[in-house]
C-alpha cells in the first residue's frame, strides 16, 4: 500500500503544475459498484494522469464561468453525456484503493499548485472558444492515450458490453499473424482493454480489462483440426462431456455447451467454472469458450472473469463473437 500511495503521489504532483481539482465527494453509491477495482502500483501512475486531467477540466470550467456564465453549457453537457458522473467514479476508486485522507491529500496538494497556474491564464473569448471545442473534442473521444483508457476503463467496468456499444472498440485482424495458420478473422475489442500478443504456440492476443490490470480476459487462439469436420461431427461433439472435458481447464467444471452460427460457420459456445492455480495463487474463474469451425480449423474465442462479473462477462462476450467477420468468405 506505501509503494501504491507513493507512486500515486509521484504522478499527482508532476501533473498538477497543469492541472486543477475541485471538491467533490466520492459517492458511497459507487464505491459499492468499484469495490472490487483493484490496481497495482505501476497501474497508480497512469490512474493519478487521468484523475488529474478530469479534475483540471472541471476547476478549469468553474473559473471560466465564474466571469463568463453558462458559456461553456454545451461542451459539459456534450462530456457529461459521454462520460455520466466519471469525476466522481474515479474518486470513489481512488478512495478505495489509497484511502480517503490519502485522496483528499492528494487532492488538496495538487490544486494548490494548479490554482497558482489558472491565476496566471488570461481568459477572454478567443480561449473559451478554444477549450469549448477542446471539451466537446473530448466528449467524441478525442482524448490522449493512456488518458482515455484509463477513465474508459472505470466508465465501463460495471457493464463492460457498453464500452462495445458506445464504439470505444478497435478492431483485430489475425491477417498475416505468423500463428494465424492462413485464417483471416476480425472481431472488436474495447480500447480500454490492453493487448498482448499471445505467449501459447496457438494464441494470437490476449486483452486484459483496466488496460492491462484488471481480472477479466479475452484472448483469441487458433488451432488446426487436421480434417474439415462435418456439421453432424461438429453436433457430436457438442453433446459429448468426454471431449469437452478434454477443452475446459483441468479440475473444472463443464456448465453447458450449446451449438450455433456465425457468419454462417458452426460454432460450439462451451462454459466451465473452477479454481484455476499459478505459481501458488490460487483464482476462482468463470471462463466462456466460443469454438468457431472455419474449414479445418478451430477459432477460440476465450472470456475469462471472477465468477462474480459473470452476468457482465456474458453479454461482452456475446458482442465480441457477434462482432467476428471472415473478409475472405466475401
Amino acid at each position: 500500500m506505501h509503494n501504491r500511495i507513493a507512486s500515486f503521489k509521484k504522478y499527482w504532483f508532476m501533473l498538477a503544475v497543469v492541472l486543477a481539482s475541485c471538491p467533490i465527494s466520492a459517492s458511497a453509491d459507487y464505491k459499492e459498484a468499484y469495490k472490487d477495482y483493484k490496481m497495482g502500483q505501476a497501474f497508480a501512475g497512469e490512474f493519478a494522469n487521468a484523475y488529474a486531467f478530469l479534475l483540471g477540466q472541471t476547476e478549469t470550467i468553474k473559473k471560466i464561468e465564474k466571469s463568463y456564465p453558462n458559456s461553456l453549457i454545451k461542451a459539459k453537457n456534450a462530456f457529461n453525456l459521454s462520460f455520466p458522473s466519471i469525476l466522481k467514479k474515479m474518486e470513489a476508486v481512488a478512495q478505495l484503493n489509497f484511502g480517503i485522507e490519502e485522496t483528499a491529500e492528494f487532492k488538496i496538494n495538487g490544486m494548490n499548485a494548479v490554482y497558482e497556474h489558472l491565476n496566471s491564464v488570461v481568459i477572454d473569448q478567443n480561449y473559451i472558444k478554444t477549450f469549448e471545442s477542446e471539451i466537446i473534442a473530448r466528449a467524441d473521444g478525442k482524448i490522449d492515450s493512456p488518458i482515455l483508457e484509463n477513465i474508459l476503463s472505470v466508465q465501463y467496468y460495471p457493464n463492460p458490453v457498453e464500452e462495445l456499444y458506445r464504439g470505444y472498440r478497435i478492431n483485430y485482424s489475425s491477417k498475416n499473424h505468423p500463428k494465424s495458420k492462413g485464417v483471416n478473422i476480425s472481431i472488436d475489442v474495447p480500447i480500454s482493454w490492453k493487448g498482448r500478443e499471445g505467449k501459447r504456440p496457438n494464441t494470437l492476443k490476449q486483452w486484459t480489462s483496466q488496460h492491462g490490470w484488471g481480472l477479466d480476459i479475452v484472448n483469441i487462439g487458433i488451432d488446426d483440426v487436421g480434417f474439415e469436420p462435418s456439421l453432424d461431427q461438429i453436433k457430436e461433439y457438442s453433446q459429448s462431456k468426454k471431449d469437452l472435458k478434454q477443452i475446459i481447464m483441468r479440475g473444472f467444471d463443464l456448465v453447458e455447451a450449446n451449438l450455433s452460427f456465425i457468419e454462417n460457420q458452426p460454432y460450439v459456445e462451451i462454459v466451465s467454472e473452477g479454481q484455476f492455480e499459478r505459481a501458488g495463487v490460487k483464482t476462482e474463474l468463470h471462463v466462456i469458450q466460443p469454438q468457431i469451425f472455419y474449414k479445418d480449423k478451430i477459432i477460440t474465442i476465450t472470456c475469462m472473469s471472477p465468477p462474480a462479473r459473470k452476468a457482465l462477462i456474458k453479454p461482452f462476450c456475446t458482442q465480441i463473437l457477434n462482432s467476428v467477420v471472415f473478409p475472405d468468405l466475401y
